[in-house]
């Protein structure tokens, strides 16, 4: 039977009951043909969970799956969940239940060992392609291969093609600054422009302020866009401009006090009858007349603040110290006019409106740190940059070095398994101080860098006089050049800003560039996403196909992917992926930055956890979409790619910001842009037609769930061992195969999923796993698995017509371990390479004796877990009792008897 036979093909966004409803209905019928009657309930589901943890987790995986396919349980699995490295393996079965087996019944014979004991039949030939392609990502070894030489010049294309949009976009901005000094001039020579302007501003911060705090506490509470574009956005530029008034008028500066006095006062006054700031409590109500004595007060101290800044400002000679600085200063001195105000005022002020004042006053205090930086990148890095060769001659030779070999180590440790994107925080302390603060050095170095080339440039064709420092590049970048540069420094500032119409076209056009190039160059097809999502499909995918048909020249065949709407028979997969929210709204989801996101043949999406009233009309309420339309056509290839892009900017609970600026300039970048299912007019896109917002939003971490687009990574970035849509779905059944890196036997996979599935679906899941812990002498666990209960509570129905009840589930816990009766030749290996079966999941280029090893050690546990309860599942269970409940039973006493 076809999956989309009971179907609805409706476009509609679905909430996950209809997707469950009709997951459970399909599942049913095709149990019929592969499932004795009595051997599970009707109502009962077996899911399956494959960990994440690269080629050693897609290994040792595969051999479970023949441990499983020995005792015929395969096609008892109802839902088949895999993460990153578990998917690699999971879509390989899928594929040969697709494009080559008939049957369930033919994939296990064809699978297990003992019904295809000869490894030089046809039956193993896909084991042996896998065999062959176990360095997936360059089959060919050696520095002269091809294969090595592709990964760098694919690279380096990606590279340079995201690196001129993000490059062009920031020297539009750090070239900003040179011509943004001058509105104030313009706004001066402007009468009546000139004067409306900043009472534009004034009446905007007044009135969005007064509301503001009369509806902090309503069902009308203005939205943070709207707060921050009608009063901190304005009342900063108030800032920027009172900093110039007051530079280029000093010669009137007793007036500057009394002006600043009076707008201050008249508009508290304003701000507090609007806003209603008195209390309405006959106790705690302040006098008219005290309100206004306060207030003058305040009044008094901004005159007074303003009379100090005109001193300051007298004090300085140059324009560009006082666009630096000038604003911060004047943003200082109102905070702490506003601080003083507000205590005065004391019980007046009721606490949402001081905590609505605060949270406007961090704004702009945000605002301006980020003038600051910008203005002194864009106007004083090159200047000290040229000091310091003046000062040290060795400087910037050993500074640029310092610069180039702490960004490699910032990068290497964001790839390496110890430092995220794996599913593990066991990570050592020199690894976690280099990706914490590696990042921000190559941030400084790269801003003060762009900074210097820009103004080297302007020095080049902006010279003071008419006259080119140089006649030549060369001249210009030699020692004698930068002297030169450095003695003319401010001259050439100077020259610069008389060409202040150039600089703003200029900027304009650097922009426009970059937003031309994001239209062409395709944000997911030039990351490294499609780079990955090929070597996996030729490894693991075309293992799975018959009739295969390479190219010759490179390797590959585009038909070895198929849709993942087509895969029509049981398992039922489930590919997790890792939605990033790194910026997302939900408070108590700060640590994870992140939810699950599953590709299914019927649906793509999320579960939206959040039931508050959506505040955009083009955002559906439910987050699933068919999968047959979703995102352009989902492939299996896609899904499998993007569940084990362990290596990206954006990667749930192990994101950076610093971090993430690093890796998205380095194209570092394995996840993919997909359609917010909630999205009406994006969820079926496959990638953005524009992509320079959302490479912007990458690179500073600001994912979310409400835009057009979705930012999807590697699962193990949310959940690694694949239980957790299991959990949700209440299987009765699940076996779960942790084949992740925990050397240190942490579990900390498993408390993180424990953890979720009882905060998220209320489900207790009590499982003792000291049996596995290796001991102190022996180095050797006392057993592979543990077997858990799964507590699932009393809720809705998925179609709404009743309670479900509450029921208890098993969860068989199987981990890489050792316990010493393994096979001599899996041992040897162990003695060989001491971090077997724990070996970093940045080797994802494993040998012939490494891949046998992780192979043969998940075929050895998964007989040895299985093997003794199944012989008491061939006598006959009980009438009360399926087949499946007696495995499961007999493997919870059997695990208790460790």
């Amino acid at each position: 039977m076809d999956f989309h036979d009971s179907l609805s093909t409706s476009n509609a966004a679905s909430a996950f009951s209809d997707v469950l409803k009709k997951e459970r209905s399909v599942i049913g019928e095709l149990r019929k043909d592969s499932i004795q009657s009595g051997s599970i309930g009707e109502k009962d589901y077996l899911g399956l969970a494959l960990s994440g943890g690269g080629i050693r987790s897609a290994t040792f995986s595969l051999g479970i799956l023949q441990a499983l396919a020995d005792f015929s349980l395969l096609r008892h699995v109802d839902y088949l969940s895999t993460v990153s490295g578990g998917g690699y393996i999971g879509s390989w079965l899928i594929a040969r239940l697709k494009q080559n087996e008939k049957s369930i019944d033919q994939l296990e014979k064809n699978l297990s060992p003992l019904e295809s004991p000869d490894p030089n039949t046809q039956a193993w030939e896909p084991i042996q392609f896998l065999r062959a392609y176990s360095n997936y990502l360059t089959p060919q070894l050696g520095f002269f291969s091809a294969d090595t030489w592709s990964i760098a010049a694919i690279w380096l294309r990606n590279t340079i093609l995201m690196q001129s949009i993000l490059m062009l976009a920031l020297a539009a901005i750090v070239l900003s600054p040179r011509w943004i000094y001058l509105g104030p001039d313009i706004l001066i020579g402007l009468p009546v422009w000139g004067r409306i302007l900043p009472w534009t501003a004034i009446a905007l911060v007044v009135s969005g302020s007064a509301f503001g705090l009369r509806k902090f506490g309503g069902s009308n509470t203005p939205k943070q866009w709207q707060v921050l574009f009608t009063v901190v956005f304005p009342l900063f530029a108030l800032c920027c401009y009172a900093a110039m008034m007051i530079y280029k008028t000093v010669q009137a500066s007793w007036l500057q006090p009394v002006y600043a006095a009076v707008v201050v006062s008249v508009s508290m006054l304003i701000v507090q009858e609007g806003g209603q700031v008195r209390s309405k409590t006959a106790r705690e109500a302040l006098p008219l007349w005290q309100l206004l004595f306060f207030t003058l007060c305040s009044g008094g101290l901004a005159g007074i603040l303003t009379y100090s800044l005109i001193q300051i400002s007298t004090a300085a000679t140059d324009t560009w110290i006082v666009m630096t600085v000038g604003p911060v200063l004047v943003v200082a001195a109102l905070s702490f006019v506003l601080t003083c105000h507000i205590g005065l005022l004391s019980r007046a002020l009721e606490d949402g409106q001081r905590e609505w004042v605060s949270r406007a006053g961090a704004w702009l205090n945000i605002c301006a740190a980020c003038w600051f930086t910008l203005f002194f990148t864009a106007i004083y890095a090159p200047l000290l940059m040229l000091r310091l060769d003046e000062w040290f001659q060795a400087a910037l030779p050993a500074l640029t070095i310092g610069w180039v070999v702490s960004t490699a180590a910032g990068l290497f440790s964001a790839w390496s398994a110890k430092s995220g994107g794996s599913g593990t925080r066991a990570q050592s302390l020199s690894l976690k101080l280099i990706a914490t603060y590696a990042p921000y050095v190559f941030v400084t170095g790269l801003l003060f860098l762009l900074s210097f080339t820009l103004h080297v440039v302007l020095a080049r064709y902006a010279h003071p006089g008419g006259q080119p420092l140089f006649e030549s590049w060369s001249g210009l970048l030699s020692r004698d050049g930068f002297i030169a540069i450095e003695a003319q420094y401010w001259d050439l500032m100077a020259a610069s800003g008389g060409a202040a119409r150039w600089l703003v076209l200029s900027s304009i056009g650097l922009f426009m560039l970059a937003l031309v190039l994001s239209r062409r160059f395709d944000l997911n097809e030039f990351s490294m996403h499609y780079f990955y999502k090929n070597r996996l499909i030729r490894c693991y995918l075309g293992a799975a196909r018959k009739q295969r048909q390479a190219d010759r020249f490179t390797g590959f065949d585009p038909n070895d992917d198929i849709q993942l709407s087509e895969v029509t028979r049981r398992p039922y997969p489930i590919v997790n992926a890792c939605l990033n929210l790194v910026h997302g709204k939900r408070l108590a989801w700060q640590e994870r930055k992140a939810t699950s996101f599953v590709l299914t043949p019927e649906y793509c999406g999320f579960y939206r956890s959040d039931k508050s009233p959506k505040e955009r009309r083009w955002l559906a309420e439910s987050a699933y979409r068919p999968t047959s339309k979703y995102g352009g056509k989902v492939y299996l290839g896609t899904a499998m790619a993007i569940s084990g892009a362990a290596v990206n900017p954006n990667m749930g609970s192990f994101t950076s910001p610093a971090t993430a600026f690093l890796m998205t300039v380095f194209n570092v970048r394995l996840g993919s842009w997909l359609g917010n299912p909630r999205h009406e007019w994006t969820w079926n896109r496959s990638s953005p037609k524009t992509g320079i917002f959302y490479l912007l939003c990458e690179l500073i971490g600001a994912t979310n769930d409400e835009r057009g687009f979705v930012n999807v990574s590697d699962g193990g970035h949310f959940e690694n061992l694949g239980i957790y849509e299991l959990v949700r779905r209440r299987c009765k059944y699940i076996i779960c195969c942790d084949g992740s890196q925990d050397s240190a036997f942490a579990f900390e996979d498993l408390g993180n999923a424990i953890r979720k599935c009882r905060s998220d679906f209320g489900a207790e899941i009590e499982i003792d796993v000291n049996q596995i812990l290796p001991g102190a002498e022996t180095g050797r666990s006392r057993a592979h698995c543990a077997v858990g209960y799964i507590q699932y509570p009393r809720i809705q129905r998925p179609d709404g017509s009743a309670l479900e009840e509450a029921s208890i589930g098993y969860l068989v816990y199987i981990k890489t371990s050792l316990t010493g009766d393994e096979p001599a030749d899996v041992l040897e290996y162990r003695k060989l390479h001491p971090g077997f079966p724990h070996q970093t999941t940045a080797d994802q280029w494993f040998t012939e004796s490494q891949f046998e090893s992780y192979r043969r050690l998940g075929y050895h546990i998964g007989r040895k877990v299985f093997e003794g309860s199944m012989e008491n599942v061939k006598r006959t269970p009980p009438e009360s009792e399926t087949a499946m409940e007696v495995l499961f039973k007999d493997l919870q006493a059997a695990s208790s008897r460790v």
